[in-house]
This record gives structure tokens, sequence and C-alpha cells, in this order.
């Protein structure tokens, strides 16, 4: 008798945490909150480009490109592989 309540009380626990489960993910379906890192804005900034083909429209998107801190990011990118090995 006392193993048919313990499997009762585990089907309890399993049928409470699906409903939460599924609760939760209900929530966050609704508030769909979006967190962009830095380097997602700047890698968005440099895929919105003109679709105009005129020199002054393709200078100003060359001008609107920062690279300068390109190398920065490299040697952050090397040395997340040294450590990693």
């Amino acid at each position: 008798m006392r193993i048919v309540s313990n499997k009762n009380h585990i089907a309890l626990l399993a049928g409470v945490l699906i409903v939460a489960m599924v609760i939760m993910a209900l929530v966050m379906r609704r508030t769909n909150v979006i967190v962009f890192q830095p380097y997602e804005v700047e890698i968005q900034q440099l895929e919105e480009q003109s679709t105009s083909d005129e020199i002054n429209s393709i200078e100003e998107d060359l001008l609107d490109t920062d690279l300068s801190d390109l190398d920065r990011e490299l040697q952050e990118i090397d040395q997340e592989l040294e450590a990693a090995y």
C-alpha cells in the first residue's frame, strides 16, 4: 500500500512540474524580450546598408562602417581560444 502512495506523490509532483513549465513558457512567449549583446548591435548596424548604387551612398556606407576595434576583437578571440586549450 505504501508503494502506491509514493507513486501517487511522484505523479502529482510530475504533474505540478509540467504545469509550471507550461505556465513559464507562456509567460516568456508573451513578454518576447530580446536582449542584444553589444556585438550583435554592431553587426546589425553593419548589415544595414543603403540600397542605392550612387557613389555618395556607397561612400556614406563606408564611412559609417567602424572597423577601429577589429584588431582588439581579434586579440580577444585569440585569448579566448588560448584559454580554452
